[in-house]
């Protein structure tokens, strides 16, 4: 009698283990499950707002900046017309490696840089005072430019102390007319790009624009 009802007891632990790793095993499936889900929602999330963010034309990096060099006359211009010139020779490429048509979401884009403050600098051998304020431009695809100028950003205090370097050479008899403000202007991207160590055999194009957007020399 003693031995029958060992016999049943050890039955019902035998049932009840395996009852319990049937359990285990059904919650090992459905937390594998949601795991799986989790990540499949994800990465299909993460994809479509990719492919709806680079298929949707960009917006302005600094809508304020480019109102104001729109005003000026420096947007809208030589740099609307620099940027249908290199599309019209990418068109081509864009169009051979796309079968989609989503062609326009890696096109390169204008993004700006503003410094905020303006220099101040005394000229060379002179008495007199520049004070010049400046926006740098680049023209990349979208995530290289926004990359691109957030690094401009983090190294805001080099770029100034090289302009203000350079500001100091400068003549004030080289910086009357129009051609004076031009000839600035590309002096100092080459400057910029040099700190960056960008030159004409780099990949990236670095700053392609320098717009001034007032300068006074008294």
């Amino acid at each position: 009698m003693a031995e029958t009802e060992e016999n049943d007891d050890l039955i019902r632990e035998q049932k009840l283990a395996q009852k319990r790793a049937a359990r285990a095993r059904l919650k090992s499936r459905l937390l594998l499950g949601g795991l799986f889900g989790g990540v499949l929602v994800s990465v299909l999330g993460l994809f479509g707002y990719g492919l709806i963010h680079l298929s949707v034309p960009a917006e302005p990096s600094d809508p304020e900046l480019e109102a104001r060099l729109a005003a000026t006359g420096q947007f809208g211009g030589e740099a609307e017309q620099a940027a249908d010139e290199f599309e019209e020779t990418e068109d081509a490429a864009f169009a051979e490696e796309s079968e989609d048509g989503l062609i326009a979401f890696n096109k390169p884009v204008h993004r700006y840089f503003a410094f905020p403050a303006p220099f101040i600098s005394n000229l060379h051998d002179s008495r007199k005072l520049i004070t010049i304020e400046l926006a740098l431009a680049t023209m990349q695809p979208p995530f290289e430019a926004d990359s691109f100028v957030e690094n401009l950003r983090k190294i805001e205090p080099a770029l100034r102390s090289r302009i203000l370097s350079f500001l100091s050479t400068q003549e004030p008899d080289n910086l009357k007319s129009r051609q004076d403000r031009e000839r600035l202007a590309e002096a100092i991207r080459a400057e910029m790009n040099a700190v960056l160590d960008i030159d004409d055999e780099s990949e990236n194009p670095g700053i392609t624009e320098v717009h001034i957007l007032k300068m006074v020399v008294a």
